[in-house]
């Protein structure tokens, strides 16, 4: 329950950060920010918005918001109260999303359960005015859909012992505001881009986004609710309430010209399925990836190989920084980067090759990257070369190198993180590899292909085989990864669609083999091919992939 009450929090919260503080909302999906920081967001949300209201027709509107900000405050309070007198004196930098992780209910003292109750029938006179006033059709239609937010926010936060309660009652509200002729008309004209779309584009698209991060929300807290590995998450998306445009229903979280015109104001992530890779300078723009990681901060971290760096992104997309994971210029010496990953404390591990002609050998290492300083972890790494290798570190910090041989033979090697070599397993007994993955539990996740088929195995710590599942799909370029939280394995590849290379399949499955789920994307022409797969702590999967123009990465 604890997950969803922060998932609650944060994205009903989330409501009030406007445009010009998405950073911010930011810092909190991350837990990067304070307690007395998450209070005054609240508050100051809630009187930027009050400000802008005046006149007769907005009462309801505006006695809605007064109970909505008194209600989060006490909700606020009734939690820190909590976590004041359980905490150590470092407890003013402890964020409440980060703190109400591994915080019930069942915690709160008699004092902090009284302030829940009063919070509670706050949200409860919010969600009641916010329906009058989302009910008054002379309110303008910005006015209306705010409403609808308050709305919402104030369900889930009332049902806040259970939030998957509010789940109903929420689809309701959303399944209302699509059905608004004014709103269906925003995403008609813009979808259009017909003559029309020239005038008052400004406020159209507020509109759509604020009808697009109603959506989101709602998807976030229904994904919490259910969890990543559940069979009902795809259920959720193909019954999801659509906005009926011109006979052809619109799907706000999928539609693709509805995800270009939330990139064109910077709320891509707003949408379902996005993309990054291609913004901004010419020196942030993905040219060559060979892999990509996530870390703890919800961060991306893609190998660019053509370059020679790596490229760190933030949760939205934006690039953040660069660095290049060999320092030394070696004359004659030419770097290839293959792969990338991340361990539990978000230090940064590169595998490389390097090829001097000269010198008559290539060398592979790996470089590790600490906040501070870049190591290379040089002993007991061999003189061999790697083909398609790549690479992941274990949840117990074990270094797995995944590759061919010169001599054509596929293995899996271990080191640890100082980079002494551990074991090699799979020589003579691996079919042709595509990607390493680490569970859960100590246990290693090996792709192969053998002809048209797909296999996961997997592997104990000590590199025998535990077991193996075909998977029923014939993929090109198939990648794979592991999800820690729910402990799933994901495999991501490409489908031919009548001669045509432009469907992108994610599958979910169970360690133990059995099928989950699938996520689908579509291209408007041909993905080339893949270069990998990761997934965050809350779900998140990336996918690196080459369109016939460029490399981008696609988050799902």
């Amino acid at each position: 329950m604890s997950s969803l009450v922060t998932c609650a929090l944060k994205s009903t919260v989330g409501l009030l950060v406007n445009k010009g503080r998405d950073v911010v909302a930011e810092k909190l999906k991350e837990g990067d920010i304070t307690d007395q920081k998450l209070r005054d967001m609240i508050i100051r949300g809630i009187t930027d918005v009050k400000s802008k209201l005046d006149g007769l027709a907005r009462k309801d509107l505006l006695a809605a918001i007064e109970y909505l900000e008194e209600g989060l405050v006490l909700f606020y309070d009734a939690f820190h109260s909590k976590i004041s007198r359980s905490s150590n004196s470092e407890a003013n930098t402890v964020s409440l999303a980060t703190t109400m992780r591994n915080l019930e209910l069942t915690d709160l003292d008699e004092s902090a359960t009284t302030l829940l109750s009063i919070a509670k029938t706050r949200l409860a006179d919010a969600r009641r005015k916010s329906t009058e006033a989302f009910s008054d059709e002379a309110l303008k239609l910005s006015d209306r859909v705010a409403a609808m937010g308050y709305r919402i926010m104030a369900t889930i936060l009332e049902a806040v012992d259970d939030p998957s309660a509010a789940l109903t009652s929420c689809r309701m509200c959303i399944e209302r505001l699509h059905s608004l002729p004014a709103v269906q008309n925003c995403f008609a004209v813009e979808l259009k881009k017909g003559l029309r779309g020239r005038f008052s584009k400004d406020e159209r698209r507020e509109i759509i986004s604020s009808v697009c991060r109603l959506n989101r929300v709602m998807y976030d807290v229904m994904f919490t609710s259910y969890g990543f590995g559940n069979k009902d998450v795809s259920d959720i998306l193909k019954t999801w309430p659509c906005i009926e445009v011109d006979e052809e229903k619109i799907n706000p979280l999928l539609d693709t010209k509805v995800a270009e015109t939330l990139h064109k104001l910077d709320m891509k992530h707003y949408s379902l399925q996005w993309s990054f890779g291609q913004e901004g300078e010419e020196e942030h723009r993905l040219k060559d990836p060979w892999g990509i990681a996530t870390n703890a901060q919800g961060h991306f971290i893609v190998a660019d190989n053509k370059p020679g760096n790596i490229k760190v992104y933030d949760s939205s997309g934006k690039f953040l920084y660069s660095f290049l994971p060999i320092t030394d210029d070696i004359p004659g010496t030419e770097v290839f980067i293959h792969d990338v990953a991340t361990d539990k404390n978000s230090n940064i591990y590169v595998l490389v090759t390097l090829k001097n002609p000269g010198a008559g050998k290539d060398e592979s290492y790996v470089y590790m990257k600490t906040p501070n300083r870049m190591i290379p972890l040089k002993e007991g790494f061999k003189s061999w070369s790697w083909t398609w290798a790549s690479l992941v570190v274990t949840e117990k910090g074990k270094v797995l190198v995944r590759g061919e041989l010169v001599g054509g033979q596929h293995v899996i090697d271990m080191y640890k993180t100082d980079g002494k070599f551990v074991r090699r397993f799979g020589k003579g007994k691996l079919e042709v590899t595509s990607a390493v993955a680490a569970a859960d539990d100590g246990c290693i996740i090996v792709a192969t292909n053998d002809h048209d088929s797909y296999f996961i195995n997997t592997f104990s710590e000590k590199g025998t085989r535990l077991r193996q599942f075909k998977v029923e799909r014939s993929f090109h370029y198939p990648q794979t990864t592991f999800h820690q939280a729910s402990e799933h394995a994901l495999i991501a590849g490409i489908r031919e669609e009548q001669e045509k290379q432009n469907r992108l399949e994610i599958l979910i499955y169970t360690k133990q083999g059995e099928f989950v789920r699938s996520v689908e994307h579509e291209e408007e022409g041909d993905i080339v091919y893949l270069r990998g797969i990761s997934v965050s702590i809350d779900g998140r999967i990336a996918v690196v992939y080459r369109n016939k123009l460029h490399f981008k990465v696609l988050v799902v």
